[in-house]
């Protein structure tokens, strides 16, 4: 059974995903501003690249916490997409965006190598 604190923690961390990107989207275009500076302009888009790539990572979380909400929605949060089984609460409460059991987490990882 989903408890309404793995709920909250969900969505607690969309919230403070959101402001980072945000933060991060308000931070490149400042950067991209300054780019007119010959002499800044390396150190810079080193930054923008960082920014961009923190970016891309937040944009996967959000989405993987978007699908775990929606999953609530439908009365299928905790159930393994890929078996059907319920996820264990531990495994939940450390990742409480995952849609895979461990077992079915640890074949798709096998798989990938």
């Amino acid at each position: 059974m989903v408890t309404q604190s793995i709920i909250h923690t969900i969505k607690e961390r969309f919230k403070e995903v959101r402001q980072d990107e945000e933060r991060l989207h308000a931070l490149r275009d400042e950067l991209q501003g300054k780019l007119t500076e010959p002499a800044e302009r390396g150190q810079k888009e080193q930054e923008l690249s960082q920014i961009d790539r923190e970016i891309e990572s937040l944009e996967e979380e959000s989405g993987n916490i978007r699908k775990a909400l929606a999953r609530v929605d439908s009365g299928n949060f905790g159930v393994c997409s890929s078996c059907g089984r319920l996820i264990e609460p531990r495994r939940l409460e450390a990742m409480p965006w995952t849609e895979l059991c461990i077992v079915c987490a640890r074949q798709q990882e096998a798989q990938a190598t």
